[in-house]
């Protein structure tokens, strides 16, 4: 079977590799679709600074085969399958700080998320890991349960209500997922900043005010009017790109708070005025991955249609053409979600 792993130095390959066959205790999922995420095409990047370099954590599939002590799940079961699961019993797991759990990043799918077939472990059975997908949800738009979870779990650290002004320093995926919730949440207002212009439009078809990089003074002074003069009471920071932090200091309002969302490259430095921290009391705090709790959230949003993520996808590649997929999601020019089909869509 087929399976698509980062190549040296930079960029993907699709290898062949045996299929995978389960233990008693896993199941094996023929994947359907699975979503290309921002990480992904930083883990493609020898600059990439996380643990695990596997791609394909958005997948989607149908269970072909069930270990004999398997229970509650049976084949042909359509499926979504979270690449990491908490153990549930750690320091970090009963502080709600599952995600810094020291199992999280150990375990994964095999071979990987963005394979034909992959193996399920018993503790991704047990913990959570497993989706069972209602037929109101279609298989493009459950690509979108890993994604959207992340984004429910950032802006869930925030008491949205009582926020007027959002800023969204990145127009991908998931800047805009972060500013369908944060509407949806009655925030009056939501900014989304960024150098593409396809982007910039796609937002503004879906209700956003948008903006182009803020680079100079006179720009910054402008949309701090725009803000009440205040400026923003939330910055996300929904792009990997190093300059966007440095912009959201000026852009978040005294008292306000930064989070960072998007995936930094290994070793990114900052400068940072530690006075002006302190004295306007600015926050900061990041946000990585999502758990059990805010992927079956996000599930129950896909189901319910209120918000329409689906809209999101805009190109579609075979599992064999996933080069072609990762050099789309990276240029972007006219493109916002990318995923990959294990057949051609009929």
């Amino acid at each position: 079977m087929k399976a698509v792993f980062v190549a040296s130095p930079e960029g993907v390959v699709v290898k062949d590799v045996p299929a995978p066959y389960p233990k008693e205790d896993e199941i094996v999922v023929r994947m359907k679709v699975c979503g290309l995420c921002g990480s992904d095409l930083e883990k493609t990047k020898i600059s990439y600074g996380m643990g695990s370099t596997k791609l394909g954590h958005e997948p989607v599939g149908e269970i072909i085969k069930v270990g004999n002590k398997v229970t509650g799940f049976r084949e042909l079961e359509r499926v979504f399958t979270h690449h990491h699961v908490p153990c549930y019993s750690c320091y970090y797991c009963s502080h709600n700080s599952e995600t810094m759990c020291n199992s999280y990043q150990l375990n994964n799918l095999e071979p990987c998320g963005l394979s034909e077939e992959f193996l399920v472990s018993s503790m991704h059975l047990n913990r959570g890991g497993v989706l069972k997908l209602p037929k109101s949800v279609s298989d493009e738009e459950a690509s979108l349960i890993e994604p959207l979870a992340c984004c429910i779990r950032a802006l869930t650290k925030y008491d949205l209500k009582n926020m007027e002004y959002i800023v969204i320093l990145g127009a991908g995926p998931v800047g805009i997922m972060n500013a369908l919730l944060a509407r949806d949440a009655g925030v009056s207002k939501v900014f989304l900043i960024d150098p593409n212009e396809f982007r910039l439009e796609f937002s503004r078809k879906m209700g956003f005010e948008v903006l182009h990089p803020l680079n100079d003074e006179e720009k910054m002074r402008s949309l701090k009017g725009v803000l009440s003069g205040r400026g923003a009471d939330l910055v996300v920071i929904a792009t990997s790109n190093q300059k966007a932090f440095t912009q959201s200091l000026k852009i978040v309002r005294k008292g306000g708070s930064i989070i960072l969302f998007g995936v930094p490259a290994k070793s990114s430095l900052a400068e940072i005025d530690l006075s002006l921290l302190y004295a306007n009391e600015i926050s900061i705090l990041s946000s990585y991955a999502a758990t059990e709790r805010e992927t079956n959230q996000a599930l129950e949003l896909l189901s319910n249609k209120h918000l329409n993520f689906g809209s999101l996808i805009t190109h579609q590649f075979e599992l064999e053409d996933s080069e072609s997929a990762f050099r789309c999601a990276h240029d972007a020019l006219d493109t916002m979600k990318v995923v990959i089909f294990n057949q051609k869509k009929k």
